[in-house]
């Protein structure tokens, strides 16, 4: 017995297909992305790293907007691995 997927899910001639397809390709690479970013960051400690990574995947959108607008910029902007510093309020 062969299986197949059926073509119209996966954006075969149904419009609402491909639209679902565009949006999921859009929505993984936004999740990689927002992953990467929290693993590169050298300004999160461990926990903070678990605790963003629980919240983009137990959440998928919400998780994903959160990131967004609650993780402060200079985190998500400056997470190379050169710089050591905890943020602009940090006392060390």
């Amino acid at each position: 017995m062969k299986f197949n997927l059926p073509t119209s899910f996966f954006g075969g001639a149904d419009p609402l297909g491909r639209i679902f397809l565009i949006g999921w390709i859009i929505y993984v690479v936004v999740y990689w992305i927002c992953l990467f970013q929290i693993l590169r960051a050298t300004k999160f400690e461990t926990g903070d790293k678990i605790l963003w990574f629980l919240v983009i995947t137990m959440a998928p959108v919400l998780g994903i907007v959160a990131y967004l607008f609650l993780c402060p910029p200079f985190v998500r902007n400056n997470a190379g691995p050169n710089d050591n510093s905890r943020g602009p309020s940090s006392p060390v």
